[in-house]
Protein backbone atom coordinates (compact mmCIF):
# COMPACT_ATOMS: atom_id res chain seq x y z
CA UNK A 1 0.00 0.00 0.00
CA UNK A 2 2.62 2.52 1.19
CA UNK A 3 4.75 1.66 -2.28
CA UNK A 4 1.13 2.69 -4.32
CA UNK A 5 1.40 5.76 -2.14
CA UNK A 6 4.92 6.71 -3.08
CA UNK A 7 4.54 5.86 -6.58
CA UNK A 8 1.31 8.34 -6.77
CA UNK A 9 1.94 11.01 -4.21
CA UNK A 10 3.09 13.77 -7.08
CA UNK A 11 -0.11 13.46 -9.32
CA UNK A 12 -2.36 12.53 -6.05
CA UNK A 13 -1.26 16.05 -4.20
CA UNK A 14 -1.49 17.70 -7.60
CA UNK A 15 -5.47 16.55 -8.04
CA UNK A 16 -5.62 17.98 -3.96
CA UNK A 17 -4.08 20.62 -5.23
CA UNK A 18 -7.03 21.35 -7.34
CA UNK A 19 -10.03 20.00 -5.00
CA UNK A 20 -8.70 22.40 -2.74
CA UNK A 21 -8.94 25.40 -5.08
CA UNK A 22 -5.02 26.05 -5.21
CA UNK A 23 -4.80 26.23 -1.27
CA UNK A 24 -1.53 24.47 -0.82
CA UNK A 25 -2.35 23.96 2.74
CA UNK A 26 -5.46 22.62 2.48
CA UNK A 27 -4.37 20.17 -0.06
CA UNK A 28 -1.53 18.97 2.37
CA UNK A 29 -4.05 18.52 4.70
CA UNK A 30 -6.23 16.86 2.33
CA UNK A 31 -3.50 14.45 1.24
CA UNK A 32 -2.98 13.52 4.45
CA UNK A 33 -6.62 12.76 6.04
CA UNK A 34 -7.06 10.43 2.44
CA UNK A 35 -3.60 8.83 3.25
CA UNK A 36 -4.53 7.80 6.94
CA UNK A 37 -7.66 6.98 5.99
CA UNK A 38 -6.63 4.62 3.71
CA UNK A 39 -3.37 3.12 5.80
CA UNK A 40 -6.19 2.70 8.52
CA UNK A 41 -8.80 0.70 6.64
CA UNK A 42 -6.64 -0.97 2.97
CA UNK A 43 -9.03 -3.18 2.71
CA UNK A 44 -11.35 0.56 1.29
CA UNK A 45 -9.51 -0.48 -1.75
CA UNK A 46 -10.99 -2.52 -3.15
CA UNK A 47 -9.32 -3.14 -6.64
CA UNK A 48 -12.45 -2.76 -8.29
CA UNK A 49 -10.59 0.38 -10.35
CA UNK A 50 -6.90 1.35 -11.20
CA UNK A 51 -5.33 2.47 -7.41
CA UNK A 52 -4.88 5.68 -8.76
CA UNK A 53 -8.47 6.04 -9.26
CA UNK A 54 -9.63 5.23 -6.28
CA UNK A 55 -7.14 7.36 -4.76
CA UNK A 56 -8.45 10.41 -7.10
CA UNK A 57 -12.23 9.05 -6.03
CA UNK A 58 -11.05 9.50 -2.21
CA UNK A 59 -9.42 12.21 -2.55
CA UNK A 60 -12.35 14.33 -4.55
CA UNK A 61 -15.12 12.68 -1.88
CA UNK A 62 -12.88 13.65 1.27
CA UNK A 63 -12.65 17.32 -0.86
CA UNK A 64 -16.40 17.88 -0.84
CA UNK A 65 -17.16 16.88 2.74
CA UNK A 66 -15.02 19.34 3.51
CA UNK A 67 -15.70 22.12 1.28
CA UNK A 68 -18.37 24.82 2.28
CA UNK A 69 -18.32 27.94 4.23
CA UNK A 70 -15.50 27.16 6.18
CA UNK A 71 -13.15 27.44 3.32
CA UNK A 72 -14.83 30.48 2.22
CA UNK A 73 -14.28 31.90 5.56
CA UNK A 74 -11.05 30.69 6.10
CA UNK A 75 -9.77 32.20 2.48
CA UNK A 76 -11.25 35.54 3.19
CA UNK A 77 -9.52 36.19 7.11
CA UNK A 78 -6.01 35.14 4.97
CA UNK A 79 -6.83 37.44 2.34
CA UNK A 80 -7.90 40.55 5.17
CA UNK A 81 -4.87 39.30 7.59
CA UNK A 82 -1.94 38.94 5.18
CA UNK A 83 -3.33 41.19 2.42
CA UNK A 84 -2.84 39.96 -1.34
CA UNK A 85 -0.48 37.45 -2.26
CA UNK A 86 3.23 39.57 -4.04
CA UNK A 87 4.12 38.16 -7.21
CA UNK A 88 7.45 37.45 -8.34
CA UNK A 89 9.97 40.37 -9.36
CA UNK A 90 11.96 37.53 -11.38
CA UNK A 91 10.37 37.87 -15.27
CA UNK A 92 10.34 34.12 -16.08
CA UNK A 93 7.49 33.71 -12.55
CA UNK A 94 6.00 36.61 -13.72
CA UNK A 95 5.26 35.50 -17.27
CA UNK A 96 4.62 32.06 -15.56
CA UNK A 97 1.87 33.57 -13.55
CA UNK A 98 0.31 35.62 -16.02
CA UNK A 99 -0.41 32.82 -18.18
CA UNK A 100 -1.97 30.50 -15.37
CA UNK A 101 -4.28 32.83 -14.55
CA UNK A 102 -5.01 33.41 -18.03
CA UNK A 103 -5.74 30.50 -18.64
CA UNK A 104 -7.59 29.62 -15.30
CA UNK A 105 -9.49 32.45 -16.79
CA UNK A 106 -10.45 30.63 -19.65
CA UNK A 107 -11.04 27.47 -17.78
CA UNK A 108 -13.55 29.39 -15.57
CA UNK A 109 -15.56 29.80 -18.90
CA UNK A 110 -16.10 26.45 -19.27
CA UNK A 111 -19.03 24.09 -17.12
CA UNK A 112 -17.20 22.72 -13.50
CA UNK A 113 -17.73 19.50 -15.13
CA UNK A 114 -16.05 19.76 -18.07
CA UNK A 115 -13.16 21.77 -16.22
CA UNK A 116 -12.83 18.68 -14.18
CA UNK A 117 -12.86 15.99 -16.60
CA UNK A 118 -10.18 18.10 -18.83
CA UNK A 119 -8.22 18.36 -15.81
CA UNK A 120 -8.13 14.58 -14.97
CA UNK A 121 -7.34 13.64 -18.86
CA UNK A 122 -4.70 16.03 -19.42
CA UNK A 123 -3.20 16.57 -16.09
CA UNK A 124 -3.45 13.67 -14.11
CA UNK A 125 -3.24 11.49 -17.41
CA UNK A 126 -5.84 9.27 -16.45
CA UNK A 127 -8.18 7.91 -19.35
CA UNK A 128 -12.43 9.15 -19.48
CA UNK A 129 -13.65 6.30 -18.48
CA UNK A 130 -11.14 6.49 -15.21
CA UNK A 131 -12.36 10.38 -15.16
CA UNK A 132 -15.91 9.25 -15.27
CA UNK A 133 -15.21 6.97 -11.88
CA UNK A 134 -13.16 9.41 -10.08
CA UNK A 135 -16.10 12.28 -10.76
CA UNK A 136 -18.45 9.42 -10.04
CA UNK A 137 -20.60 10.00 -13.42
CA UNK A 138 -21.41 7.43 -16.07
CA UNK A 139 -18.65 7.20 -19.16
CA UNK A 140 -20.84 8.57 -21.51
CA UNK A 141 -21.58 11.68 -19.45
CA UNK A 142 -17.89 12.39 -19.01
CA UNK A 143 -17.51 11.95 -22.69
CA UNK A 144 -19.99 14.59 -23.19
CA UNK A 145 -18.64 16.87 -21.08
CA UNK A 146 -14.85 16.18 -22.68
CA UNK A 147 -15.67 16.78 -25.81
CA UNK A 148 -17.82 19.86 -24.90
CA UNK A 149 -14.97 21.37 -23.04
CA UNK A 150 -12.57 20.72 -25.66
CA UNK A 151 -14.21 22.54 -27.55
CA UNK A 152 -15.56 25.43 -24.99
CA UNK A 153 -12.15 26.06 -24.20
CA UNK A 154 -10.50 26.08 -27.76
CA UNK A 155 -13.20 28.49 -28.77
CA UNK A 156 -12.52 30.82 -25.39
CA UNK A 157 -8.92 30.38 -26.44
CA UNK A 158 -9.20 32.22 -29.86
CA UNK A 159 -11.56 34.63 -28.40
CA UNK A 160 -9.04 35.80 -25.82
CA UNK A 161 -5.93 36.11 -28.47
CA UNK A 162 -4.40 33.60 -25.84
CA UNK A 163 -2.38 31.80 -28.48
CA UNK A 164 -0.93 34.56 -30.01
CA UNK A 165 0.11 36.61 -27.04
CA UNK A 166 1.78 33.90 -24.93
CA UNK A 167 1.52 30.54 -26.20
CA UNK A 168 2.97 31.20 -30.06
CA UNK A 169 2.35 29.30 -33.38
CA UNK A 170 0.98 26.06 -33.01
CA UNK A 171 -0.10 24.83 -29.56
CA UNK A 172 -2.86 26.54 -29.53
CA UNK A 173 -4.53 24.72 -32.42
CA UNK A 174 -7.84 23.07 -32.38
CA UNK A 175 -5.74 19.63 -32.94
CA UNK A 176 -3.43 20.06 -29.36
CA UNK A 177 -6.39 20.47 -27.53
Amino acid sequence: MRTMLERNHEAAYGWALHCSRGDREEAADLLHTVYVQLLEKPEGFRQRSSFKTWLFAAIRKNAFKRRGRLWAMRARLRDLVLGPRQASSQEKRVFDDELRRAIQRLLEQISERQREVLRLVFYHDLTVEQAAEVMGVSVGSARTHYQRGKQSLYEAIQESGLRHEFIGEGIGDKAAI
